[in-house]
């Protein structure tokens, strides 16, 4: 059977963004299962960064403007922070990697004809899910040698997308985590194992279940205006289930000795991920 050519919008490739790995690791995936996939860089006309470990071949004439097959024959992919349909498409796939609407904006301007793919439920009450949790496999070995017995006297804060709530005051003797520093994964790592508790504004960045692995308890800070609180106490959606509700104040946190379970469901999940994968696009991009 023959497919069509598939283009995932995708930004420049850094490590620090888990939405942004997964665009790329879904076009090396759907290579290494015979799918015709590239990268469509978005913006375009930027300097274009790709890891050099996954097959993710750009498609430079469509960012510059040579349309006509793609628009007519291509499927092409939008993540959920790109309004409209700005590549002119004429099947066109709704990623929601994060809530719509999230970062501000006018949200993506979906036309009725738009097929709609989600991260996790929470997204997206209907639309199929594709959860491929981007854990670096450094992180994985190191939590499965956590020890519980190791004392810790650090904490750290990480506010991220938190900015979006309101503010976000300094947590008092607290080491504060940016997307820019630590500066490798290997640094932040290294300062998370040696971390008590870690708090975050930022409800829904892969650095709270980074902590976790590596044996700190994470706390929520600030509250959510787009986060279902009680969404991450349910197990049955992607990457939740782990929280507990703090009996004082009610705000959900992660206990300390919860990486086993975190790490069963991000095995299951990874598992899972070829299978929806082909299932979605062997249908969406059949000729």
């Amino acid at each position: 059977m023959s497919y069509r050519k598939i283009g995932i919008c995708a930004p420049p490739y850094t490590p620090r963004s888990a939405g942004i790995s997964v665009l790329h690791f879904l076009t090396n995936e759907l290579r290494s299962y015979g799918f015709d996939a590239y990268i469509v860089p978005f913006p375009p006309n930027l300097p274009f960064n790709l890891n050099s470990k996954l097959d993710t071949p750009l498609c430079l004439t469509a960012a510059q403007g040579g349309f006509e097959e793609l628009q007519n024959e291509w499927v092409v992919l939008y993540p959920e922070v790109v309004p409209g349909n700005p590549l002119g498409a004429k099947r066109v796939v709704r990623y929601l990697l994060n809530f719509e609407g999230a970062f501000g904006g006018v949200g993506m301007e979906a036309a009725p004809t738009d097929i709609f793919l989600t991260y996790s439920r929470m997204f997206h009450p209907t639309a199929p899910v594709l959860c491929y949790p981007v854990f670096d496999a450094d992180l994985l070995v190191r939590a499965r040698h956590v020890s519980p017995s190791l004392k810790r006297e650090r904490k750290a804060y990480y506010i991220g997308k938190g900015v979006l709530n309101g503010t976000c005051p300094e947590v008092p003797d607290a080491i504060q985590i940016t997307r820019g520093w630590p500066s490798s994964k290997r640094e932040l790592y290294d300062l998370l194992q040696s971390v008590d508790v870690f708090y975050s504004y930022d409800w829904l960045t892969s650095l709270a279940l980074d902590a976790a692995l590596l044996g700190c308890e994470v706390r929520l800070l600030g509250g959510s205006k787009l986060y279902d609180q009680e969404a991450l106490f349910r197990n049955d959606l992607e990457l939740t289930g782990f929280y507990a509700r703090c009996e004082e104040t009610g705000a959900p946190f992660i206990p300390r000795g919860s990486s086993g379970l975190i790490l069963e469901k991000i095995l299951n999940l990874k598992v899972n991920f070829p299978i929806r994968m082909i299932a979605f696009f062997s249908e969406l991009a059949k000729v």
